[in-house]
């Protein structure tokens, strides 16, 4: 229930849905001058959600910052997944989506020898494909490229970063007790996730990777001004984080 609860919240609470909604308001409402301002409201909320400078801002407050690891080993690197990968059966091919960087980034780690095995996280994460276990790709992938099978680690059971955790707690507990571990996922992504893990007695440093805001503003006039609207997409992954934090919160999972 808590997994579908949070798909429609997530829905909810995108700034484009609350754009077309003031939007629809200000449409068929009868009185002019509230149906004036809302449409005022509907167009300046536009312009605020699509900024990138004023998205930065926020995204910049709220992402972990990159950490420096150099010199140092892990017995394991955790990857969380994330609508990461799919698969086209009829090409057989791995078609890859978003929050990418987090493979790329722990493919080196394990190639430049900084963690010696990877434990990766991550099961259907969808209402519509429950089959489908985005952990188990990720493996058959990382074979198809030749990193060795006694390497890799997989829980395929978990839908979201709470289950990330606990599973994942599990398998460190019993397969590396006393171990080094590094977690690695999206900065917007960390703090929530090194909560749960910390909630399950995982202590791990933390290697935040996929940054959105830069550490230094970007003042181009164009990135000041100008609106776009991928900007809209990456407030959605900010609000789903802020929701996820304090829904996690007071379910006890942080």
């Amino acid at each position: 229930m808590f997994f579908f609860i949070s798909k429609i919240l997530g829905f909810l609470f995108q700034p484009i849905v609350w754009v077309i909604s003031v939007f629809l308001v200000s449409f068929f409402i009868r009185n002019k001058i509230i149906s004036k301002y809302l449409c005022i409201l509907s167009f300046a909320m536009l312009l605020f959600f699509s900024n990138n400078f004023v998205f930065d801002e926020f995204m910049r407050s709220w992402e972990m910052k990159m950490v420096n690891i150099n010199g140092k080993n892990y017995d394991v690197g955790v990857l969380l997944g994330g609508g990461i990968v799919t698969y086209d059966k009829a090409f057989d091919r791995y078609i890859f989506r978003k929050n990418t960087d987090r493979l790329w980034q722990t493919i080196e780690l394990y190639k430049t020898g900084i963690i010696k095995k990877m434990l990766i996280s991550g099961g259907p994460g969808s209402l519509s494909y429950r089959n489908y276990n985005e952990a188990d790709l990720i493996k058959k992938y990382l074979l198809r490229i030749g990193i060795d099978s006694a390497d890799i680690i997989v829980d395929n059971k978990s839908d979201n970063t709470y289950q990330n955790a606990f599973y994942c707690a599990k398998i460190i507990k019993e397969v590396f007790p006393n171990g080094k571990y590094l977690l690695i996922t999206s900065s917007y992504h960390m703090r929530r996730s090194n909560a749960c893990f910390a909630k399950q007695g995982i202590v791990a440093d933390l290697y935040p990777v996929d940054k959105y805001a830069g550490d230094v503003r970007n003042m181009n006039l164009e990135h000041i001004i100008v609106p776009n609207i991928i900007t809209f997409s990456n407030w959605s992954l900010l609000f789903h984080e802020w929701i996820g934090y304090v829904v996690y919160l007071f379910s006890g999972y942080l």
